[in-house]
């Protein structure tokens, strides 16, 4: 491939994906780039998981081949002081872009915690689980990015103390490493 022109990645000026939580009230909450979230409105994982259709409907490229979705957590581990800020909460790869269009993907919003919330093996690899914030009572952005992958990669495991070693902190290069681990995972 040349460059990584074929990662397409969508940041908070285009959002392309819908990703919403369900707190225990039952109400519905989306994520939408940079929008404050309660903790306690994301202690379980996201609830659905659904793509937007495109401002060029015409895009050959739109629900076709795989998806990766990351979720960032922008003020981690305070918004007062986000020295470990782009925290990534969950990275899952291999979404399928036919089932993104419908919303079928992710349906773990009512697990307790991330051993529950697991996708079915059709529908993608969860690479990083979902991580809860600590402690509960603080309001922080959240952020949702979309990569697309022009094929099926081999899921790859990330130990956490690998994953605080390794994913770049406070210099807001998160999304740089994701776009390199799913690069390498298409060799």
């Amino acid at each position: 491939h040349k460059g990584s022109e074929w990662l397409r990645d969508f940041t908070c000026g285009r959002p392309s994906v819908e990703v919403s939580f369900e707190s225990r009230s039952g109400a519905s909450r989306l994520v939408q780039c940079g929008n404050p979230m309660s903790k306690r409105a994301v202690m379980n994982p996201p609830k659905t998981v659904k793509l937007i259709p495109p401002r060029k409907p015409d895009d050959p490229k739109y629900g076709k081949g795989f998806y990766s979705v990351a979720i960032v957590d922008f003020d981690a581990p305070e918004r007062a002081n986000p020295w470990d800020a782009e925290y990534l909460q969950w990275l899952v790869i291999n979404l399928p872009g036919e089932k993104l269009l419908t919303g079928e993907i992710w349906k773990g919003g009512n697990a307790t915690n991330t051993d529950e919330a697991v996708l079915p093996d059709s529908l993608g690899d969860v690479i990083i689980p979902w991580q809860s914030p600590e402690p509960r009572e603080e309001t922080h952005r959240y952020g949702v990015w979309l990569f697309h992958q022009p094929k099926k990669m081999l899921p790859f495991h990330v130990p956490h103390k690998v994953l605080c070693d390794k994913v770049p902190k406070n210099d807001k290069r998160t999304k740089q490493w994701c776009k390199e681990q799913i690069k390498s995972g298409l060799k």
